[in-house]
C-alpha cells in the first residue's frame, strides 16, 4: 500500500509547533537552557524517526521549518526506499544546520555530554554515610577529610567523600598505575613462591565460557597484595586459586556478621599468606573464617595500611612493624585486636 502523505505538509510556518514541543519540560529551578546537543537528539528522535516512539507520520509528528523542509522530504523519500546509509548523511546534515539556526547557544554545548563517573559505594545498603571506627580516624585526619565525631566513631557525610579523596592522593603519584577494566585471573607461582599476576580485560575473564579464548599479559612483582573481597564474581579469588593450586589447604569462607570481633580479626590476621602474597581486607574473612564485618569501615583501612608494611618487610625495606621505619610511627598502624588497649565498640 502507496504510504500517504503527512497532513501536516502543508502546515503553515506561523501554525508549526515550536521545537519546545519535543523537549522535555525545564525544570523551573535551572536558568540555563538544556544543552543543544540534547535538544537536537530529542528532536531528530521524534521528527526524523518517529518509528522509534512508535508514532507514525500521520499521527500528529510535527515536520521541520524552513530550509530544513526539504531535507524531511528527502528523508522521507529515502526512508520509504530503504536507503539507510543516505539517511544517515541527512541527519548529519539536520544536525549542522539547527545547530546554524540557533546560534544564540554557546558552540561548547554542541557535543555529547559526560557524566562524572559515579563510584561504586556499595556498603551499607547504598547508604550515603560512612562509619569509620577509632583510631582508623587519624587516617582521615592525615587525608584531610571531614567527618562527624562521636565516641568511638566518625561518620563521613558521603563514602564518596573518602573513596574520591584518597583515590585522587593515590593518582597523583609519580610510581602508582591504575589499569582500567582490568583483571588479575590467575597467579605466577615460581619455586613455591608468588611471584606476580596473570592479567586480562574484565569482562572476557567473566566470560571465558561464552566466547573463544583470549591469551592473557602478565605482571611481575616481587610482592602481591590481594584484597579481593569476599562477594561478586571476583571475591576472594586470590585465596580461592591458592587453595586450587595446593598452597593452602581450605578457604572456609566467612561466618555471620558482628562487627565489633570482625574488624578486630581482620587487623590482626592480615599476614603474607604464602611466600609472596599478603591477602588484607575481608578476603582474611573468607580463609580464616572469621564473622563478616557489615558496613564499618576502620578495620578496612588499618588493614589495608598494616598490608603496605608487610610489603616493605617482604622486600627488605624500613616499615612500622619490626621497628625500622625511619620516623614517627603511625598511630593509626596500632592494631586494633582483642588485647589491644585500643579497641573500641562503635
Amino acid at each position: 500500500m502507496k504510504n500517504s502523505k503527512s497532513p501536516l505538509s502543508s502546515t503553515p510556518p506561523s501554525m508549526a509547533l515550536p521545537w519546545s514541543a519535543f523537549s522535555p519540560p525545564r525544570p523551573p529551578q535551572l536558568q540555563q537552557p538544556w544543552p543543544l546537543c540534547f535538544h537536537v537528539r530529542q528532536r531528530l528522535d521524534a521528527v526524523v524517526r518517529p518509528q522509534r516512539l512508535q508514532v507514525r507520520p500521520h499521527q500528529g509528528v510535527h515536520r521541520l521549518q524552513g530550509d530544513d523542509q526539504a531535507l524531511h522530504d528527502r528523508y522521507d523519500h529515502l526512508r520509504r526506499h530503504r536507503r539507510r546509509r543516505s539517511r544517515r548523511r541527512i541527519r548529519r546534515a539536520l544536525l549542522r544546520l539547527r545547530a546554524q539556526q540557533e546560534p544564540q547557544r554557546s558552540g561548547r554545548h554542541y557535543r555529547a555530554v559526560r557524566q562524572p563517573r559515579r563510584w561504586c559505594v556499595l556498603g551499607g545498603q547504598l547508604f550515603s554515610a560512612m562509619v569509620v571506627r577509632k583510631p582508623a580516624h587519624l587516617f582521615l585526619n592525615e587525608l584531610g577529610i571531614a567527618y562527624d565525631e562521636k565516641d568511638h566513631y566518625v561518620v563521613i557525610k558521603h563514602a564518596a567523600l573518602f573513596t574520591s579523596t584518597i583515590m585522587s592522593k593515590l593518582l597523583a603519584r609519580p610510581n602508582v598505575k591504575l589499569f582500567n577494566a582490568v583483571a588479575a585471573e590467575d597467579l605466577i607461582v615460581k619455586g613455591g613462591r608468588v611471584g606476580g599476576v596473570v592479567t586480562n580485560w574484565a569482562l572476557v575473564s567473566m566470560n571465558h565460557d561464552t566466547q573463544s579464548c583470549m591469551d592473557p599479559n602478565v605482571m611481575e612483582a616481587k610482592v602481591v597484595v590481594s584484597s579481593c573481597g569476599h562477594d561478586g564474581p571476583m571475591g576472594a579469588t586470590g585465596v580461592k586459586r591458592l587453595r586450587s593450586i595446593g598452597m593452602i589447604e581450605s578457604v572456609p569462607g566467612m561466618k555471620a556478621l558482628d562487627m565489633n570481633t570482625a574488624e578486630d580479626a581482620i587487623v590482626k590476621l592480615t599476614r603474607e599468606i604464602v611466600p609472596g602474597m599478603i591477602v588484607t581486607g575481608m578476603e582474611v574473612a573468607e580463609i580464616d573464617g572469621s564473622p563478616r564485618m557489615g558496613p564499618t569501615f576502620g578495620a578496612m583501612m588499618i588493614s589495608g595500611q598494616k598490608a603496605a608494611h608487610l610489603a616493605l618487610k617482604s622486600l627488605g625495606l624500613p616499615n612500622a612493624l619490626d621497628g625500622s621505619y625511619v620516623g614517627s610511627i603511625q598511630p593509626e598502624l596500632i592494631l586494633a585486636a582483642a588485647d589491644s588497649a585500643e579497641i573500641a565498640e562503635a
